[in-house]
């Protein structure tokens, strides 16, 4: 898994009674240091060992368009951002910061791209 767009997926896994086949329901992104929004709709960033930056695409090119970003790292002294391009705004920033164990949902309008949901710290046990 990489920054430059490798995938997760689930592969099949037969079962001793019965042979069940899998299918990846929604390509999946692993991001480790620079990235551009490409096909996948779902991101994850690790921080763990630098600066993650995950770039928006166009957002007037991709309304009603929903970005799904969960920052999976917990180290607190790195960066991990959502950057805009081209003068797009998100929610009338250049973009976000993402806390450690921070998710959030973004959606595109035809001006601008908007954080939909987000969740910043779950209970730990």
């Amino acid at each position: 898994i990489s920054a430059n767009g490798s995938t997760l997926g689930a592969e099949a896994v037969p079962d001793e009674e019965e042979d069940v086949e899998s299918d990846v329901v929604n390509e999946v992104v692993e991001v480790n240091d620079r990235a551009t929004v490409g096909t996948a709709d779902i991101y994850f960033l690790n921080a763990l060992k630098q600066t993650v930056t995950l770039t928006l695409p166009v957002a007037s090119k991709n309304i009603g368009r929903k970005i799904y970003v969960k920052r999976v790292d917990e180290d607190q002294g790195k960066i991990c951002r959502v950057l805009t391009t081209a003068g797009d705004k998100l929610d009338g920033e250049e973009g976000t910061e993402l806390n450690p164990q921070e998710s959030v949902i973004l959606i595109a309008s035809s001006t601008q791209w908007h954080v939909f949901s987000s969740v910043f710290q779950l209970f730990k046990s």
